[in-house]
């Protein structure tokens, strides 16, 4: 991409919405069509300028399969909740300082698993979602913490097995790779849908998490999608949250559809 081009991106927006041709409330239909990947491109190019100190230690303190357990404690919860479910796992199922998976399946005991992370809520759904996992992974022989099958497989393929496992959905199938295993792959959690609404023309309105996820992964297969998803959550949690959003201090505000028509100082 050129180094001005998100300029000349955002100088043709502002000319589109001086004339009424930019709606924020038409999103399902891209603004402007030929500018679509182009002003993904651009938020991609911005979210890399403005988060050049993001941390190089990219792969997770957990071993895969401990992340992947943490995933599904983490749904609908914060992260201060599931990891203390987690390390009540620990203290249940003790094996060496780990989590003993091997005889969480064994003793098949959904009420003790219950009891050991209802601190995270939604403990008896979470219970099945455990059990039915490590029952898919241990079937099909791929049940040790380091989920040494995934090194064999392409990315879409690591994704299309894992997303098999019910209760694992695609975002955290793809924060599994990314996270636990360094791949490319663009997970797309509330913050990031919420900013790719505003700033508009990069996702039809009536997109759930699966079609997100194929719309935007062929997008970022040649990007650093590790730094941009990093960067986009930190945007969303402390400038575009979901009540007040700070268009002013908002490094995307010149592409920003939903920025461009409410913040009348950036025009």
């Amino acid at each position: 991409m050129k180094k001005d081009f998100s300029n000349k991106l955002s100088e043709h927006y502002l000319k589109q919405k001086r004339k009424g041709k930019t709606s924020h409330k038409a999103e399902n239909q891209f603004p402007i069509h030929k500018f679509k990947a182009h002003k993904f491109n651009a938020l991609c190019h911005l979210t890399l300028q403005n988060n050049l100190n993001v941390s190089e230690e990219r792969n997770s303190n957990h071993l895969p399969l401990d992340l992947l357990i943490l995933l599904i404690l983490n749904q609908s919860t914060t992260d201060t909740l599931s990891d203390r479910a987690f390390q009540q796992l620990k203290k249940d199922y003790p094996d060496n300082k780990q989590v003993n998976y091997e005889k969480i399946l064994r003793e098949n005991n959904p009420a003790k698993l219950v009891k050991s992370i209802q601190i995270c809520g939604l403990a008896s759904t979470k219970a099945k979602y455990i059990l039915n996992a490590l029952l898919y992974l241990a079937e099909r022989g791929w049940l040790d913490l380091e989920m040494r099958f995934v090194n064999q497989m392409s990315d879409d393929e690591a994704l299309k097995a894992i997303t098999a496992i019910k209760g694992v959905a695609i975002k955290s199938a793809s924060c599994l790779l990314m996270f636990g295993f360094g791949r490319n792959t663009f997970p797309i959690d509330t913050h990031l849908f919420r900013i790719f609404k505003k700033v508009g023309g990069i996702l039809p309105l009536k997109t759930d998490s699966d079609r997100a996820h194929k719309l935007i992964q062929p997008l970022v297969e040649d990007i650093d999608a590790f730094t941009i998803h990093v960067g986009l959550i930190e945007l969303g949690r402390k400038v575009c949250n979901s009540r007040k959003p700070l268009c002013n201090q908002c490094y995307l505000n010149k592409i920003c559809d939903y920025a461009l028509e409410t913040v009348e100082e950036i025009c």
